[in-house]
């Protein structure tokens, strides 16, 4: 058998297994320029690549012809040039063969990545639409896709290493593949992350200033107001109580001393806030507001001074049941008449 008959052999065991020139060059270590000259019979593979040859492609290799006398140094693992007065021979092509134009730099890798940039693509769309009906089931497709992955890639292997072949391409495509997967989910995570802050919808839906006599109309609040009227500030009395509409909402009574203006508002979802923003004032100004707070998510109404880091609301309870529930009839009653 001839270089170039055992090269033809090559190229259709290659062909069978439906590999490309890249792809068993990959596999073998080489460039596929290497890969090109054996299946022309321009050169024979050295012991280290015929061993990595016949991991791949198993029993259906054939044996290589022995190199003839001085010319063994084409079986070399580096294969040496040809003298200069062959140099043409060298590089022609055997006959029947055609040469095979050279893949321009870089293209080669674009061909072996592209499948896993789509498998990523599609994955990332899959999972943020999963997310946009609920959080669990993309944790769980996720988790279920991981395992179905990792199962597949360890039978992968063992069917590899029974049928004598190397378990390493198996176990490489298997990382890749974990790999896109927990890409996916990143993404995933952080596209529902934004759509759970977009989903929020905090808004303040009323704001209602009140003069002090209209505040002190209350009788069970106002008897509480009288107790810290002496108290330095700035501070603001938050009396609370729930609202009549959809979702997470909540009505107060806001007492504040040391402010002035009018408050600058401000939504903090990440946080879960809905703050208060007033001017310091003088210490002893007093003002009254009607709020009403509501959104899609739980928050926290938070006031406080421009300026000043530290919150000043203070939320007002009472350990005394009745007390508390005339706090919330007084709220009622405010509501209805001045909201």
């Amino acid at each position: 058998m001839t270089a170039a008959e055992w090269g033809r052999q090559l190229a259709a065991v290659r062909r069978a297994r439906g590999w490309t020139q890249e792809s068993l060059a990959e596999r073998v270590g080489v460039s596929r320029q290497a890969v090109a000259k054996w299946e022309r019979g321009a050169a024979l593979p050295g012991p280290g690549n015929l061993l990595a040859l016949r991991q791949c492609l198993g029993d259906a290799l054939p044996e290589p012809p022995e190199p003839a006398g001085e010319g063994a140094a084409e079986s070399a693992a580096v294969e040496m040039p040809p003298a200069a007065g062959d140099a043409a021979k060298a590089e022609a092509p055997a006959a029947g063969a055609s040469p095979e134009p050279a893949a321009p730099k870089g293209r080669g890798k674009w061909r072996t990545s592209r499948p896993w940039l789509v498998a990523l693509a599609v994955l990332c769309v899959v999972f943020c639409l999963i997310s946009v009906v609920t959080y669990v089931f993309t944790a769980l497709a996720g988790a279920y896709l991981l395992l179905v992955t990792v199962a597949a890639v360890a039978a992968w292997a063992v069917v590899c290493k029974v049928r004598g072949h190397s378990a390493a391409p198996a176990l490489w495509g298997g990382l890749k593949a974990v790999g896109v997967q927990l890409a996916a989910l990143a993404v995933a995570a952080v596209f529902a992350y934004f759509l759970w802050l977009a989903g929020a919808g905090y808004r303040v839906d009323a704001l209602v200033p009140l003069t002090r006599r209209e505040a002190y109309s209350a009788p069970a609040l106002s008897v509480d107001m009288r107790r810290h009227e002496e108290d330095e500030g700035p501070y603001a009395l938050c009396y609370s109580g729930g609202a009549p509409v959809d979702g997470y909402a909540q009505r107060c009574l806001l007492v504040l001393k040391g402010v002035t203006g009018e408050p600058e508002v401000s939504y903090e979802s990440k946080n879960f806030n809905i703050r208060l923003t007033w001017q310091p004032g003088d210490p002893d100004e007093m003002q009254y507001y009607l709020v009403q707070c509501s959104g899609k998510r739980s928050f926290r109404l938070v006031v406080g001074v421009e300026g000043g880091e530290d919150r000043i609301d203070v939320m007002m309870t009472s350990g005394d049941h009745s007390i508390y529930e005339r706090w919330l009839a007084d709220l009622e009653e405010l509501w209805q008449t001045y909201g």
